[in-house]
């Protein structure tokens, strides 16, 4: 009973470790690593891989297990061979599901562990959108107006001579774009909690433009709510509020 009893708290104990590794290692690490895609195909092979060691470490007659790892080794060889058909347009599928073939095809995706940023083709400016959801389209256009920029022409009707700007989140780029045209400002901070965006867009005409029309700083500050200093942060708070109750 001892023995069984033993057996029984370290399935426990591994099972609640598992849980907490799992969704950390897979959310910290692996998500910058791979793409949604690949992260289903390893979870696959990790799933078949687990079963071999299961199927390996009980004693079982030498035919049957030979014919149980032969099966397996087949299962994941069919899962690497048929992974580019199944990933093929997954995203747009979960995105616009019976709507996909109204949309055009992405031009760019970036995928990391604080969201996935895609890029769709469109006339009156490509849409980007953040984890599916519409973020703001790539147009400076105030005539074409489809992202309503229209706004951001208005800074010079409310100041006179702007010269350090703070942008909070960076979507398209297109209000960065403007506002790197405004000769009197010399600093343009831009500030954007996933870093997708940056490789997303940053890395276009945007600064090069700034920098043609004087200014001085262009500068693209990363959120720290994943850093060091913001968990401890968050943790903190967490620990404030909670205080009386734990």
């Amino acid at each position: 009973m001892r023995g069984r009893g033993y057996g029984i708290l370290m399935d426990l104990l591994l099972g609640i470790v598992g849980s907490m590794l799992g969704p950390l290692v897979t959310t910290y690490i692996l998500m910058d690593v791979w793409s949604v895609s690949e992260l289903n195909l390893f979870a696959t092979l990790l799933t078949f891989g687990c079963a071999a060691l299961v199927v390996l470490l009980t004693p079982v007659p030498a035919r049957g297990r030979l014919a149980t790892l032969t099966t397996l080794l087949l299962a994941g060889a069919t899962a690497v061979a048929l992974q580019p058909v199944v990933s093929h347009d997954l995203l747009r599928k979960l995105q616009f599901k019976n709507q996909i073939f109204s949309h055009a095809q992405y031009e760019r995706v970036v995928e990391n562990r604080s969201g996935i940023i895609t890029i769709e083709s469109s006339p009156t400016g490509a849409i980007i959108y953040g984890d599916g959801t519409y973020d703001g389209r790539f147009n400076v256009d105030p005539v074409i107006d489809s992202n309503l920029i229209s706004r951001c022409y208005m800074i010079s009707a409310l100041h006179r001579k702007p010269e350090r700007v703070l942008e909070i989140g960076l979507s398209s780029g297109s209000w960065t774009r403007v506002l790197a045209s405004y000769e009197s400002i010399k600093a343009l901070d831009v500030v954007e909690i996933n870093p997708g965006y940056a490789e997303a867009v940053l890395k276009s005409e945007n600064a090069r433009v700034f920098k043609r029309y004087g200014g001085d700083n262009f500068a693209a500050i990363p959120c720290i709510n994943d850093s060091e200093a913001g968990m401890l942060m968050i943790w903190q708070l967490a620990m404030r509020e909670l205080k009386g109750w734990v």
